[in-house]
């Protein structure tokens, strides 16, 4: 009777250990993660790219902005000698003729 329950013990332990996830169940989980890895890394990728081209195309923009802003500045300040210059030639008729 003892031989039996130890027998019919070991005939559970080895059932139970054959039930668990096999090789290819744990390949198949390591390959699953490795491919998620994958595209884990593939996406930041895409990410940080995508990221740097909306910079870059952020910073071309406020150039453009800046530079018309700039030579708005010229323009306005070109227009405001010439305009104090014709009042100092107003005021001074004998200094224009120079």
């Amino acid at each position: 009777m003892k031989h039996t329950l130890t027998l019919l013990l070991l005939c559970a332990l080895s059932t139970a250990t054959l039930a668990g996830p096999n090789n290819a169940d744990r390949e198949k989980l390591k390959s699953d993660r490795a491919a998620a890895r994958a595209t884990l890394q593939a996406d930041r990728a895409k990410i940080a790219a995508d990221r740097s081209q909306h910079d870059s195309a952020a910073l071309a923009s406020d150039r453009a902005h800046l530079k018309a802003d700039r030579q708005a500045s010229h323009s306005t300040l070109q227009a405001d000698k010439a305009k104090l210059k014709a009042d100092r030639d107003a005021r001074h008729p004998a200094s224009a003729a120079r």
